[in-house]
């Protein structure tokens, strides 16, 4: 069902991390022309910024945040930042991931731990703060964007698979 066939999203409120660019910016864009005010959240707070300026440029809400979803206070700030500034938080899109691409032999530890910050454990502390609130509305969603990486393998991508994996379960 495509997004056309929903119904209206008019007034929703809704965060989109890795809502800058790529798919995360093709969401944004989406959303905010089926009414929704959308929070762009993305760690280049540039880009960020560019997305939600060419979003209002449509006739739509949107604003920007920059953040690092891989670090908790981040992660939490932004979901209370996008009340704050909405009034509430209908949809969580949790969209941003990244990948390090080498052989498991030369995957450094904190590589492999940036790569679970940022695709696994991001997303549970923004779905965590995103439920909270949704829950005493009684109302809300959350979509979490996987790959096909969470269903199949390919070579030097341990790190991507397993979080993309563990975002699936």
């Amino acid at each position: 069902m495509s997004l056309a066939q929903h119904q209206s999203l008019k007034g929703q409120a809704v965060l989109v991390t890795g809502g800058a660019s790529g798919l995360g910016a093709a969401l944004c864009e989406q959303l905010a022309t089926r009414g929704a005010r959308v929070m762009v959240v993305d760690l280049q707070e540039q880009a960020a910024q560019e997305t939600a300026k060419q979003l209002v440029s449509l006739g739509c809400t949107a604003e920007a945040l920059a953040c690092d979803i891989g670090d908790n206070a981040q992660a939490s700030h932004a979901v209370r930042h996008t009340i704050d500034r909405f009034g509430t938080i209908d949809v969580l899109v949790n969209n941003a991931g990244i990948d390090i691409t080498c052989g498991i032999a030369e995957l450094e530890v904190s590589q492999w731990l940036r790569v679970m910050q940022t695709n696994l454990h991001g997303p549970f502390v923004m779905a965590r703060e995103a439920a909270r609130h949704m829950m005493g509305h009684g109302r809300g969603q959350i979509v979490n964007v996987t790959s096909t990486a969470a269903k199949r393998q390919w070579p030097n991508a341990s790190a991507y698979h397993a979080s993309k994996t563990g975002l699936l379960a």
